[in-house]
């Protein structure tokens, strides 16, 4: 504790160049780890800990003086100190602050080596080191490792780095291991995992000495309402005021409110609250907000905003969706869908979706025989082309789609091949919502479109990006897909406009 408040920086934020005064919560756990020592050998009680906390409660920074600490004062000779990350940025970041923690003190900058390549510390005295390493359990079998600081392992693809870790500490006579992350969806994970032993040993149903939670987490109540509250907040946020602000989490919880998509996100993130993988991405009330019938050929001509296509498997549908800008804000939707006959008779049969009704009223195109024939589908949307749009395409990539990609570029479209990852679909989705949730997407009141709405689920990765799913696969949600690929292409039209220097070419004197 001296070492920390004594040598430690601030290097970020309102508070940087002053000295680390570590909070009640950060002396306790400091007083934990470093302070109870077995009498008959000399060694640490705890040398393994889960530090169970909601984002912006300055982890990683406290963290980063656990490492300089440990790398300092710890009396253990030739340490290999490390902090791993589910990917390089991941575990950078509690390394890049323990390195600049160390740049801001001369004291103990000219008792180390600082590497530029890896930015790892060597204490010039023993040569022991403190570096990050990524989740690649493969290439760290033969480490030694001393300290291990597990950063954000919600986001780890599964359990074997930490288990390679923990058992490189098994030649070291005083190691030790802290987890340290916020909440992880509800399944089968590392995090979930350590989590459940954790609140074992604090409630006394496992009996480990060694091993210390400290686990901040809104509590379980019969009150659904309980997560809006400023009170909960507090009791899951040892930072709440400093340096996470009650205002920030006000309007995050609004934000919340007016978004049922993004309930689940501040519960998980800011509350430590266990929530479901996939949640309903459109409530049918937010939905109807976007109501009103319009007609399609009232669009002919217009300039289009963005344009996609997303290609089923060949027994299955495709759909197109144009988006026409509104006056005022917001687009306009049109959507053209096809599917095989034997497709849609069978959906009807087996799952009661009325294809032959959908067919009757225009909202869909059913194609004769068992499988989609890609060549009439090019003929309609040049023939749409030639009336509502002709000109910027994205397309999906996947199935069918290269290949339609290639024919419809040879036809005189401005073709985008489109890969439907979290990469791409994170942006155009929040937006999607957005605009739905404020009413600002009018989808023409289409039957087909009301259904696949009450379809589509939010799936999110570990990082929380985001994109549309479905439950099941005979749920459809494929205009829910093109019309987000359609905004993708309308967002980047219109950030392209927007640039300083779009348009313009090169001045030669």
């Amino acid at each position: 504790m001296e070492f920390i408040q004594q040598h430690i920086i601030h290097i970020e934020g309102k508070v940087a160049g002053q000295p680390y005064l570590m909070e009640p919560h950060e002396l306790a756990i400091t007083y934990n780890l470093f302070g109870w020592y077995a009498v008959d050998t000399g060694f640490r009680r705890y040398n393994e800990a889960l530090y169970f906390v909601p984002r912006k409660n300055s982890k990683s920074t406290y963290l980063a003086a656990v490492a300089n600490a440990v790398l300092f004062v710890d009396p253990e000779p030739r340490m290999q100190n490390y902090s791993l990350g589910a990917d390089r940025d991941q575990a950078s970041i509690i390394r890049n602050i323990a390195n600049a923690q160390v740049e801001a003190n001369p004291a103990l900058l000219e008792r180390v080596k600082l590497y530029k390549t890896n930015r790892a510390i060597e204490l010039l005295a023993d040569g022991s080191i403190y570096r990050a390493l990524t989740a690649d359990a493969n290439t760290k079998h033969g480490l030694n490792a001393h300290l291990v600081l597990g950063d954000e392992i919600h986001a780890y693809p599964n359990g074997e780095l930490l288990d390679v870790m923990k058992t490189s500490q098994g030649a070291r006579q005083n190691p030790l291991m802290i987890y340290a992350t916020t909440s992880d969806f509800e399944r089968e994970s590392a995090c979930n995992t350590i989590l459940a032993y954790a609140k074992k040993v604090r409630d006394g149903d496992v009996s480990d000495p060694n091993f210390l939670p400290v686990i901040y987490q809104a509590p379980e109540t019969n009150d659904p309402d309980a997560w809006k509250s400023p009170e909960t907040w507090a009791i899951a946020n040892p930072m709440l005021g400093k340096s996470v602000s009650t205002q920030f989490l006000e309007r995050e919880c609004k934000r919340a409110q007016d978004d049922p998509a993004y309930e689940n996100t501040f519960k998980r993130l800011y509350l430590n609250i266990r929530t479901q993988t996939n949640e309903r991405m459109i409530s049918s009330d937010r939905w109807a907000l976007n109501d009103g019938a319009f007609v399609k050929e009232d669009y002919k001509g217009r300039d289009v905003a963005g344009a996609a296509l997303d290609v089923g498997a060949t027994s299955d549908m495709c759909s197109l969706c144009l988006l026409y800008d509104r006056e005022g804000g917001g687009y306009d939707a049109l959507w053209w869908h096809w599917i095989p006959r034997k497709a849609a008779r069978d959906y009807e049969r087996k799952r009661q979706i009325p294809y032959q009704a959908w067919e009757r009223d225009g909202w869909i195109t059913v194609l004769p025989g068992d499988e989609i024939d890609y060549n009439t589908i090019q003929a309609h949307i040049n023939e749409i082309g030639a009336e509502y749009a002709n000109g910027a395409l994205a397309v999906d990539r996947l199935f069918q789609g290269a290949q339609l990609c290639q024919n419809l570029a040879g036809d005189g479209w401005d073709i985008t091949s489109f890969a439907c990852s979290f990469f791409n679909m994170t942006a155009p989705t929040a937006e999607f919502l957005r605009l739905v949730n404020r009413g600002e997407f009018r989808h023409g009141d289409s039957d087909v479109m009301r259904w696949q709405a009450s379809n589509a689920i939010l799936i999110r990765n570990a990082q929380d990006n985001l994109k549309p799913g479905k439950a099941e696969s005979s749920a459809k949600i494929d205009g829910i897909v093109s019309a987000v690929m359609a905004l993708a292409m309308a967002m980047q039209a219109k950030e392209e406009e927007q640039r300083p220097f779009s348009g313009k070419g090169i001045r030669f004197l």
